[in-house]
């Protein structure tokens, strides 16, 4: 038995190694759009992790408040590619909006 590792690319038909490889290119492009919307809409990317696989979209991190959480979710849908979003940002600002007088 030999116990060399196995490279990925050895075990996939070339077709299947483009297409992962393409995949992967979209992942990557989504994750670096992703950053730029923040920017855009005023979000410090540092504080917000952005983790794509497939088109889906993880978001963690901490944020300010339930609007930024919200925000910050639609502007993951609002990507073209997008298939899923999960978000698992925590609100470390005020917890909940006053209540109407």
């Amino acid at each position: 038995m030999n116990d060399a590792l196995v490279n990925l690319s050895d075990l996939l038909m070339p077709t299947e190694l483009d297409e992962l490889e393409r995949l992967l290119a979209q992942d990557e492009q989504l994750r670096e759009q992703m950053f730029e919307r923040l920017e855009e809409h005023g979000v410090d990317p540092k504080l917000v992790l952005v983790d794509v696989g497939g088109g889906c979209v993880l978001l963690a991190g901490s944020v300010a408040d339930v609007l930024q959480r919200l925000l910050i979710e639609d502007l993951a849908w609002s990507l073209e590619g997008v298939r899923h979003c999960e978000n698992e940002l925590e609100v470390v600002g005020a917890s909940a909006p006053a209540a109407a007088a």
